[in-house]
């Protein structure tokens, strides 16, 4: 792993079950290898944890997200409407943003993630705009005061009750 998780990562995602945690680190390497070098922003959110990637730490300069859910992962890209996809591959229906949801680590290695990724850091011109930049540099947020967060097996037991 070139980029170990930062410590405050893992304690977050502590409230997930061991497959959500386990494809949120995968999701996160899949990521680091198509943005590096970048800057990534961790924070606890109020109903998600979440990951964002850009030449720096301004929430408007991101090019790409992922979102840790009880059941999934999505990875967002903020120009995902300017991405030629599968059209099964890209959902949502913002004027800009796109997002892939991702429910395996099988589903990381469709060829079409690492094409919607690189795309869009080419759309964001982020080659030129992480020069400064060696690797990653990981800036922790403060966490949200108010949680709408999972507990480790409420996740399944609410799945299964469907």
């Amino acid at each position: 792993m070139p980029y170990p998780p930062p410590k405050e990562l893992l304690e977050y995602l502590a409230a997930y079950d061991e497959p959500v945690r386990t494809l949120a680190l995968a999701t996160r390497n899949v990521v680091l290898k198509e943005m590096a070098p970048c800057l990534e922003s961790v924070v606890d959110a109020y109903n998600a944890v979440a990951l964002g990637y850009g030449p720096t730490e301004c929430l408007r300069d991101m090019v790409c997200h992922i979102a840790v859910y009880p059941e999934h992962v999505n990875i967002g890209l903020n120009r995902g409407s300017e991405i030629d996809a599968p059209p099964s591959l890209l959902e949502g229906s913002g004027r800009r943003t796109r997002h892939i949801t991702i429910r395996t680590t099988v589903e990381l290695k469709n060829p079409a993630v690492k094409t919607c990724l690189r795309t869009a850091r080419e759309l964001a011109g982020m080659k030129q705009s992480t020069r400064h930049l060696k690797g990653v540099t990981t800036v922790i947020k403060k966490p949200y005061a108010r949680k709408r967060r999972p507990h480790p097996g409420r996740a399944r037991a609410a799945s299964s009750a469907r």
